[in-house]
């Protein structure tokens, strides 16, 4: 049903009498109505109206109903049509059924039956795009294991997990690239409340800003160029449930307020329509981006900051809970569909996946891991089987696992502000100049970070004046 104040009935009937009673009896009870006296006054009509609803009588002039019943399942085949007739017969009943009616009404007939019948084909109606809609949205509900990692890190991640599910606040979980922040959405959901109900992913960078409103909220037919027909949006589809928006950090600043007024109230329209709906949705959102850094740089709202930050996980990177490497080799393994003990990684080559730092983490690992099983010749891995980049940044050039290396090499002319200032470049560097991963490593804040570095250059600049 569309978002006008309510569902809209086209009444096609040849009798003037009858037209007129039915009209304002349907629209006493709330339906608004247009009446038509033969089927060319009704496509006319339908050019302009889009019907929640098309009483169509069986006798009309010119074109009989029937037969105009099989157009209209061309021209309009999710409006449903209710067919009304003074001579009903099995036959007939047959006959409009096959051809798509989804009820058959003799007249004279009450208005409280007709009412009803009118209802009736909203509610399907809707529950049919509901459920189309789901299908053609909704993530594969397979099993998930629980997260794996025996390590202090993923066993706390894991008791903040059942902490957390049982609540309805909103919740954001941060974590660089490839950590897994969606399993944890996933973990979460499984545990809450909402569990059977649906559970919806959007990913906030994956969509054009265009359609993202579109997509959230749904649209009317109409509402813009290639808008067909009407849509539900992932609020609607996901009531009752949960809804994971992942890539926050990434929604245009456009979008921001919109999604902000939902949140704030639990109301929203669709795009081109102008009833108010209501959303019964949790939200668990994701980002790996530093959200503080983002409203000081102007790019995301302090207010929707705070709002969906009510409660906050981090995903671990890789290579802070390397212990579990053992265990995440064999989940990739099983997932792959590798049979169990087919191949083995040596010794070695686990001692330089140890010492290499994962910037792309569990994803990156997956990929590392499933080329090696694909590639090795024997039944062992060796470490010659790993990607260069991975073996020559863990390895010391000789084939073993190397110890860490040092940053800085000790010189009695450096002053601890000197040493500072280039471990802190050296790790920009090794970060490829991202402040938000640097300050997440060297365990500071973005804004010390920032502080730092607007010093560093206005020390340079009064220096070249």
């Amino acid at each position: 049903m569309s978002e006008r104040d309510e569902p809209t009935v086209v009444l096609v009937d040849d009798e003037a009498n009858i037209r007129r009673i039915l009209a304002r009896e349907l629209e006493n009870l709330g339906l608004k109505t247009h009446a038509c006296e033969d089927a060319a006054a009704a496509r006319k009509l339908l050019k302009d109206v889009d019907p929640d609803v098309i009483v169509l009588d069986v006798r009309l002039p010119g074109v009989k109903g029937d037969a105009f019943l099989e157009e209209l399942r061309q021209t309009a085949p999710r409006v449903p049509v209710i067919m009304l007739t003074g001579h009903a017969n099995i036959d007939l009943a047959v006959k409009c059924m096959k051809s798509g009616a989804v009820d058959l009404l003799t007249k004279p007939c009450s208005i409280e039956h007709l009412e009803l019948s009118i209802r009736r084909a909203i509610e399907n109606r809707q529950l049919k795009e509901q459920t189309q809609t789901i299908t053609r949205h909704a993530q594969p509900r397979r099993p998930l294991p629980d997260l794996v990692g025996s390590s202090p890190k993923m066993a706390k991640l894991r008791r903040l997990i059942e902490k957390v599910a049982g609540s309805e606040e909103a919740i954001l979980i941060g974590g660089e690239s490839g950590t897994g922040k969606e399993l944890i959405a996933q973990a979460i959901q499984r545990r809450s409340r909402r569990s059977q109900a649906p559970y919806i992913t959007v990913n906030c960078a994956a969509v054009t800003e265009t359609l993202l409103e579109s997509e959230l909220f749904g649209h009317e037919k109409g509402a813009f160029s290639g808008a067909e027909d009407r849509r539900l949006g992932f609020f609607e589809i996901a009531s009752g449930g949960t809804l994971f928006l992942d890539e926050i950090g990434d929604m245009p600043l456009s979008m921001q307020p919109k999604l902000l007024r939902v949140l704030q109230s639990g109301e929203f329209r669709r795009v081109g329509g102008s009833k108010t709906l209501h959303a019964d949705v949790r939200i668990i959102a994701a980002t790996n981006k530093d959200l503080f850094e983002e409203v000081r740089e102007g790019r995301f709202r302090e207010d929707l900051m705070h709002r969906i930050n009510t409660i906050m996980l981090e995903a671990p990177a890789l290579r802070d809970h390397i212990e579990d490497l053992e265990e995440l080799i064999a989940f990739v393994a099983r997932d792959s569909g590798e049979p169990e003990g087919r191949k083995t990684f040596q010794r070695e080559t686990l001692d330089v996946m140890r010492v290499y730092r994962w910037p792309g983490n569990i994803r990156e690992l997956r990929n590392v891991v499933r080329r090696a099983f694909i590639l090795s010749e024997g039944d062992e891995i060796e470490p010659e089987d790993l990607p260069p980049h991975v073996r020559s940044r863990g390895t010391n050039g000789r084939g073993s696992a190397a110890e860490p290396a040092r940053d800085h090499v000790f010189d009695s002319e450096l002053t601890l502000a000197d040493l500072e200032k280039r471990h802190i470049l050296a790790m920009l560097d090794a970060k490829d100049g991202n402040k938000t991963q640097a300050a997440r490593a060297l365990g500071v804040s973005v804004k010390t970070l920032y502080n730092k570095l607007e010093a560093w250059n206005a020390e340079l600049e009064d220096n070249l004046n």
